[in-house]
């Protein structure tokens, strides 16, 4: 068996495990503006440390209840609601995104 070239990814979650309300607090605000985690003020308007920021925003991606996508007319990735995050918060849409039914 030969294993390609696999590049490991490790301390994206600055060490932080998950934290009660992170997931749901990084679903709904990503949900309101798909650039959250990239605003200099996204201490703030979360209300936690930066690098909670970035511990959010990890564990977020990693439960799969938002995914990186273009989003029409912008440019770079933003963090979206997945179609897994929106059945789970039982949300039947998002302005990009609808669910299978």
């Amino acid at each position: 068996m030969r294993v390609k070239n696999i590049a490991p990814i490790f301390a994206r979650h600055e060490t932080f495990h998950p934290r009660y309300g992170w997931l749901k607090k990084g679903f709904d605000k990503a949900s309101e503006d798909e650039m959250i985690f990239s605003r200099e003020d996204a201490p703030v308007i979360l209300g936690v440390g930066k690098n909670m920021v970035k511990a959010i925003r990890y564990w977020s991606t990693a439960f799969k209840i938002l995914k990186e996508g273009r989003l029409p007319g912008s440019k770079g990735n933003k963090l979206v609601p997945s179609e897994f995050g929106l059945k789970l918060s039982g949300r039947k849409e998002h302005r990009f995104i609808k669910t299978r039914t």
